[in-house]
């Protein structure tokens, strides 16, 4: 995870690499290590204005300098429309690492060492930026240029966006725009702020955006600058907040991040003794996805599907939740977003998406509410007896009502069919994972009875009998809907292909028998009724389809619907969605179908080995969301996915000896 002038001292190759820190509310701090704004998302401090959503650009960049014997020479990069990159100070950057999860620069100008960190503060929206100067040298001045605005991280602002009132009070600089809540507030230890004008930036070019094909010119407001003296060994920590009430002291708030950080190492330890090099800064990203979300007044937890725009899905939680709480050693955080989702279950079915503050989830799906019992379940096993019974005496009766549902029929035609299993659709909207539009039109609408929905509700329907055992209750009405679904779920057995069909009676009257993932999501199951030669059978025809060095295509190459690279306009990129992309997170169902045939765990391993190698691109430390189905597997969509963390930590814990 460390990186020398190789890959950090040229500015093309620094800028594709990027880092995250985020404060457990949905805020964010995340940047390139080049310095230069390469995303709209490329902040010091965004802030979530209703977490963990309403999330708003506040501090844009604090662009350093240092003036050393009288020279000022800028440590950082910005990129311009037409190509302009100045000032670019990557030449002077010597490495780039994380240490514990923290990113660190090394500078060497004129032969003195200058390091930066960065880190948030758990739990508020403060971020703290420290500068240390490694060598011993008389008048060394580090200068900060503070830039921001005020807008939705979503968007670009080639105005500025509005203009705030600043004020410079000494240490403090304080910037207030009309329609924000509490002031940003930077504070300087030992120098002495002068207030910008306000004055516009215009011109920052986003190279990321303009890739994805959206808009890519962007401004930023001045907002001040500040002087201050470096000594050797002696941190200067800008702390820079959207708090109400006394700033942050900065040498406090680190601690205070240091010492979070050990606690999750250290419960992560308690579960595995696999622990490759970078399992551990798997730990730290994971940790980075799960916030608060207060529900009623009442505090509750969540999981943000991936940085930097996602919000929290029903379905991502539930698939998510196993790897980011259960493999690293914290099962509490997952009962806690299980109770949480509870309170939202409406006519059986988990919402898919929280819109914002204020508005109503959204249940388009068919999935999240099958993921929610299989998240129990192992929550359930990683809880102490007492804890677990506790935790299924509430949960029981949600999932009752659940079933009751599905077997009389809920929202988009979901329901339990004659022969048990779960048939779904409605034309216009898609209910599973494979959930892409172009224009209104829905690219896999996989309308009929998906496989990985009947693997998973199979399992859950075994899973609730179990739960209802175990709490004395009577569980003689489950009894038979297994059974029908257990015998009726061998229709998926392909003959001709030798693996399973995606979707069986579809709309129009057949079983669709394209190579999908979807499979092993029911083949690693325990519950899977197959023989033990369907299983391998399956396991090695779809993935010879679909294996590649980070996950699995979304659809075998030789489907005449493939697409390989994942680019360019929205509706290419949408289109191509799951029609061969390759996604991260089905390195997990994956892993577990391999075991459930008694595969070799070693040659599991090597399996996970190059998606643990790709935590040196993209996000450093980190998984992205889905990467091109044609070699050379190019990273692609969010470069920091929770499910894409998720299932590969928990595929090192399921391999830990």
């Amino acid at each position: 995870m460390r990186f020398g002038r190789l890959h950090c001292g040229q500015f093309e190759a620094s800028r594709r690499r990027e880092w995250l820190c985020t404060n457990g509310l949905g805020g964010y701090a995340m940047g390139s290590v080049a310095g230069s704004l390469e995303r709209s998302y490329h902040g010091l401090l965004v802030e979530a204005t209703a977490p963990p959503l309403g999330r708003m650009m506040r501090l844009a960049k604090l662009d350093p300098e240092v003036i050393i014997d009288g020279e000022t020479t800028a440590l950082d990069a910005n990129a311009w429309q037409g190509g302009a990159v100045s000032p670019d100070g990557t030449a002077l950057l010597e490495s780039f690492h994380l240490d514990k999860g923290m990113p660190v620069w090394t500078f060497l100008v004129h032969g003195l060492r200058l390091e930066r960190r960065l880190t948030m503060v758990p739990g508020r929206h403060t971020t703290l930026v420290s500068w240390t100067l490694l060598d011993e040298a008389d008048d060394v001045t580090l200068r900060l240029r503070a830039l921001g605005s005020w807008r939705s991280h979503h968007h670009t602002s080639p105005d500025g966006g509005p203009a705030p009132s600043i004020e410079a009070n000494g240490e403090t600089l304080s910037v207030q725009w009309p329609e924000a809540g509490a002031p940003l507030r930077v504070k300087c230890p030992g120098g002495q702020w002068q207030a910008g004008d306000a004055a516009v930036y215009q011109g920052f070019y986003l190279r990321l955006e303009d890739e994805r094909g959206l808009g890519h010119g962007d401004s930023q407001r001045y907002l001040g600058q500040v002087e201050v003296s470096l000594t050797q060994g002696k941190a200067v920590i800008v702390v820079a907040t959207c708090e109400e009430g006394t700033v942050e002291d900065g040498v406090l708030g680190m601690s205070k991040a240091r010492s979070y950080v050990r606690d999750l190492l250290a419960a992560r330890k308690k579960v595995s003794r696999w622990d490759p090099p970078k399992v551990e800064a798997l730990v730290l990203a994971a940790d980075q996805f799960i916030v608060t979300r207060d529900v009623d007044g009442a505090p509750g937890r969540t999981i943000m599907a991936g940085y930097p725009w996602f919000g929290d899905w029903g379905r991502d939680t539930m698939i998510a939740l196993p790897g980011l709480t259960l493999a690293t050693g914290r099962p509490e955080v997952a009962a806690q977003i299980l109770k949480t989702f509870a309170r939202f279950v409406d006519q059986g079915m988990l919402p898919n998406r929280f819109p914002g503050a204020g508005e109503p989830p959204e249940y388009n799906t068919v999935d999240a509410t099958m993921w929610y019992f299989h998240a129990i379940e192992l929550t359930v096993e990683a809880l102490s007896k007492e804890e677990g019974d506790a935790l299924l005496r509430q949960l029981v009766p949600v999932l009752d009502q659940i079933v009751e549902h599905h077997q009389r029929g809920t929202r988009y035609n979901i329901r339990v069919d004659d022969d048990g299993l779960v048939t779904s659709g409605q034309e216009g909207v898609q209910l599973t994972w494979m959930d892409a539009r172009v224009e209104g039109r829905v690219i896999t609408p996989r309308y009929g009875k998906p496989v990985e929905i009947n693997g998973l509700w199979l399992h859950g329907l075994k899973a609730l009998s179990t739960f209802r055992q175990r709490l004395g209750m009577d569980d003689a009405h489950l009894q038979d809907p297994i059974a029908k679904a257990q015998a009726a779920f061998m229709r998926y057995w392909n003959p001709e292909s030798g693996a399973l069909y995606d979707v069986l009676d579809t709309p129009e009257g057949n079983n669709d028998g394209s190579i999908r993932p979807n499979q092993f999501i029911a083949l690693g199951l325990s519950s899977c009724p197959l023989s033990a030669e369907q299983k391998r059978s399956a396991v090695r025809v779809a993935g010879r389809h679909l294996l590649t060095s980070h996950g699995l295509r979304s659809l075998s190459p030789h489907h005449p619907d493939y697409v390989g690279t994942y680019a360019g306009p929205i509706n290419h990129r949408d289109g191509s969605y799951h029609q061969g992309t390759v996604w991260a997170w089905l390195i997990g169902p994956w892993v577990r179908a391999r075991l459930a045939i008694g595969d070799n765990p070693t040659a599991i391993r090597g399996d996970l080995q190059p998606i643990l190698d790709q935590l040196d691109d993209g996000v450093i430390g980190s998984v992205s969301e889905i990467f091109d189905g044609d070699p050379p597997f190019s990273l692609r969509g969010a470069p920091a996915q929770a499910w894409s963390v998720s299932e590969t930590l928990f595929g090192t814990a399921l391999m830990a000896p």
